[in-house]
């Protein structure tokens, strides 16, 4: 297990980390140059291809430049770029020269962070998938959104007569997925999660029950990983236990998924014992310190 600071830790609660699927809160409040485009889909290439010659030119370029570059006339490359400055995307600098703004690396490093720990994770996937028999899933936690989205699986021999959505948003609510997740984020986020009353794509019907997740997260924290039962999926077993990056700060999870009727209750440590040595190894290879290897 990873240590006990990490509960007090997410990147919820870091304003200088954000997540990777959606624009800063001061971009947000603002309409993108996208959006201002309308419905045409020439003006998103444009804009691309002003982000991209400047990403590419790696130094400061003048507006005549640029729109040399791009092949768009100098008032129409300077209309873009007045909106990407606007965005944080694009900085102005002196003598009409531009390069690239804050907000452009900062979302480059989350798209290569993303990237980075589906690179690590994959290996030890392997190895939990070839020790359970089982497919296993990496989960990723969008801060802002405030949900999980599945972004890599390795899957069993087996296969699951059930489908596994990836790269769809899961509320944190329900599921060992998200509550393997869940449980080490602010208090405060909790309860507002908690409130949201978010359902269950396996049980529509079926309202969040606040003091039951507040029990299920205090075992998660006790034990180092959730369980539950047809959640998500009325016929699957979800085993899961959390990710951490350097910090302390949750950043994810590992989880097995595994058809109820497959499902042996007595190899339930086993499967833990899996998910928890993999997660803190990859915790440890993103920066995280264990306080001990479980």
């Amino acid at each position: 297990m990873l240590s006990t600071n990490c509960s007090s830790h997410s990147d919820e609660a870091d304003t200088t980390t954000r997540a990777p699927d959606a624009v800063s809160n001061s971009a947000a409040s603002t309409p993108t140059a996208a959006a201002r485009a309308g419905s045409d889909p020439r003006a998103s290439v444009r804009i691309i291809g002003v982000l991209t010659a400047l990403a590419e030119a790696g130094e400061a370029q003048s507006l005549s430049h640029i729109a040399e570059t791009v092949g768009l006339p100098v008032s129409t490359v300077h209309r873009i770029l007045d909106q990407l400055v606007e965005l944080g995307l694009v900085e102005r600098m002196a003598h009409r020269q531009y390069g690239v703004g804050d907000e452009f690396s900062r979302i480059g490093a989350l798209a290569a962070q993303k990237l980075d720990i589906a690179r690590l994770a994959r290996p030890l996937m392997h190895q939990v998938v070839q020790n359970s028999n089982e497919t296993c899933l990496l989960g990723l936690y969008m801060p802002l959104r405030r949900k999980l989205a599945f972004v890599e699986k390795i899957d069993a021999r087996y296969p699951l007569k059930y489908r596994v959505s990836m790269n769809v948003h899961r509320t944190l609510a329900w599921g060992a997925a998200g509550h393997a997740i869940l449980a080490w984020l602010p208090q405060t986020v909790i309860e507002e999660i908690l409130a949201a009353d978010e359902r269950s794509i396996g049980r529509p019907s079926v309202p969040v029950d606040p003091v039951r997740v507040r029990e299920k997260l205090a075992q998660v924290r006790e034990q180092g990983y959730a369980m539950t039962r047809g959640e998500h999926t009325p016929d699957a077993v979800g085993i899961a236990a959390p990710v951490f990056r350097a910090g302390g700060r949750v950043v994810g999870d590992l989880c097995l998924t595994i058809p109820a009727f497959r499902f042996d209750a007595t190899a339930h440590a086993h499967y833990a014992r899996l998910l928890v040595t993999a997660a803190t190894q990859l915790s440890r290879a993103l920066g995280a310190l264990p306080t001990n290897t479980p």
